[in-house]
């Protein structure tokens, strides 16, 4: 598990039956993004510090930085483990080879933070979303030079802003702030239908108000590995997974509501599409069969600190390893209990 905070990363292996030891890792900044690679033998983590530092999972040792400019919003390795893309509050995207820790490409394009970036699976394509409320598909310019990318298309810009973007095949989608998730042919541009968290708690006139003020944002949008279910996470405390070719709703998992909880930030299916980890700010991380909806597993935050009057130690990010036998959550405070 790689755990991510403001102060830390805590890598524990909770359902490995080996004796390997949690690791924990002091960082300088808040956790924003944690990914580790196919192999996964390295753990990639951006943040505050505008930094993405590469870890060694197993000791914990940070091995190299990749350095930006402002704060890192989004990162996604290649499928070959070769480079890494991030995204930047300086409304760029950048290409990086990991060996060497050099940046290779800067697609520039982008007037808002780049807040998702994500290769695709086969690695020909890059696609980047952005606060400009745009979504750009770039491509290698040529079979010789795979980390020099151009811009391919980019899609007019949509109606509000863009949360969240993720790429299975040739489909891309995207989660905006309305609530809805949209999908899109990557290499024609057609929308191939949208899903959307009803609010059933409310009448129409009080949704209509809410959704003025933007609180039924959809945080996050995530493909099964097949590409055939899609997983949503909402501020109306529940995660949703949909049927990715009719779009029709088929499991609803509710056990993050309650008095604590106004949003799941993040919901991602597991490498063998069996489970789903999902993050609230219910200060949990709980794991579900993303078939039936059943809860497996949920891992808890710690309470505020004796004598402080902050109570910010909810998970606001996840991941999972590649192997499936790990989940990672980033809490939003500098402590972390699993």
């Amino acid at each position: 598990v790689a755990l991510g905070s403001r102060r830390r990363v805590l890598i524990m292996h909770v359902f490995s039956d080996d004796d390997r030891m949690d690791v924990t890792i002091k960082v300088r900044g808040g956790v924003v993004g944690l990914s580790f690679s196919p192999e996964g033998d390295i753990l990639a983590m951006g943040g505050w510090d505008a930094m993405v530092s590469l870890i060694d999972p197993v000791t914990g040792d940070i091995f190299s930085r990749l350095e930006h400019d402002f704060m890192v919003a989004s990162l996604s390795w290649s499928p070959d483990s070769q480079f890494i893309v991030t995204g930047s509050f300086d409304n760029h995207a950048y290409v990086w080879h990991v060996d060497s820790s050099e940046m290779r490409q800067q697609l520039t394009g982008h007037t808002g933070p780049v807040l998702g970036v994500q290769y695709s699976r086969d690695g020909t394509m890059i696609a980047t979303g952005s606060g400009d409320a745009t979504c750009k598909i770039w491509q290698p310019k040529s079979e010789e030079k795979q980390e020099d990318f151009c811009l391919i298309k980019s899609k007019p810009k949509f109606s509000v802003q863009l949360q969240y973007l993720s790429v299975c095949g040739r489909h891309a989608g995207i989660a905006h702030s309305s609530g809805t998730g949209t999908f899109y042919d990557l290499d024609t541009g057609a929308q191939l239908g949208s899903v959307r968290h009803p609010d059933e708690e409310t009448s129409k006139e009080e949704e209509d108000a809410i959704s003025a003020q933007i609180v039924h944002t959809l945080h996050c949008i995530a493909f099964a590995p097949d590409c055939s279910r899609i997983v949503t996470a909402g501020h109306d405390c529940t995660a949703r997974v949909w049927d990715a070719k009719t779009k029709e709703e088929l499991v609803v998992f509710r056990g993050h509501a309650s008095e604590l909880a106004s949003a799941v930030f993040m919901a991602l299916f597991s490498p063998d599409g069996t489970l789903i980890a999902s993050v609230s700010n219910d200060k949990t991380i709980r794991v579900w069969d993303s078939f039936t909806g059943e809860e497996k597993i949920c891992f808890e935050g710690n309470a505020p600190a004796e004598g402080s009057i902050e109570d910010t130690g909810f998970f606001f990010a996840i991941a999972w390893s590649p192997d499936g036998k790990g989940i990672g959550g980033g809490l939003y405070d500098n402590r972390c209990v699993v």
